[in-house]
């Protein structure tokens, strides 16, 4: 990174995939049962990303089905 910076070389700015309103809206379908591939799939992002938003939002996510 230091060489980059000394280059002047600009960089990619990392941006949220989902705002708070997205977030808001899958946790509400994923508090009513519908599991998180189903809402990822909903909302065009992946399963991780999803669970991390809904941490990040204070909602529990539910253990995977058979652990």
């Amino acid at each position: 990174m230091h060489h980059l910076n000394q280059s002047d070389v600009a960089r990619r700015t990392v941006a949220r995939k989902m705002n708070d309103e997205t977030v808001a809206l899958a946790a509400a379908q994923y508090e009513q049962g519908a599991s998180l591939a189903v809402v990822a799939s909903a909302f065009g992002v992946t399963e991780r990303t999803l669970a991390r938003e809904l941490r990040r939002a204070g909602v529990a996510t539910r253990p995977r089905r058979g652990w």
